[in-house]
């Protein structure tokens, strides 16, 4: 994925915790991807009011400039709940992101196609 491209981050997307890390380490990765969270783009608070609305769009841009993603940097997304890969890439998007793409069939479509973890 990444020699084909310059300038370009995956990640595997989930709600972020020591288990789930743990868990993506174990399990298998697409080669040089990241480990992004939900809750980097998303309110987490489990509120009525606040479930799944975006964050600020400076906490968005922030967390953004962590995994050094700009509006230039072409992001890879998979995970294994496809609705919060989906809202990642959305809120990607509105922070005016311009290529954004999701690994149809997350990391069990690679690993199906023969491509290594």
């Amino acid at each position: 994925v990444t020699e084909s491209y310059e300038n370009v981050v995956v990640a595997e997307v989930a709600y972020s915790d020591n288990a789930k890390i743990v868990s993506h380490i174990r399990k298998g990765h697409i080669p040089r991807s990241n480990f992004m969270s939900v809750i980097e783009v998303e309110d987490a608070t489990g509120s009525e009011e606040g479930a799944y609305n975006l964050l600020s769009a400076d906490e968005v841009e922030k967390n953004l400039l962590s995994h050094g993603i700009t509006k230039d940097t072409k992001v890879v997304l998979y995970g294994g709940d496809i609705s919060g890969t989906a809202r990642v890439a959305y809120a990607y998007i509105w922070a005016g992101v311009e290529d954004v793409k999701i690994v149809n069939g997350g990391i069990d479509a690679w690993e199906k196609a023969g491509y290594e973890t």
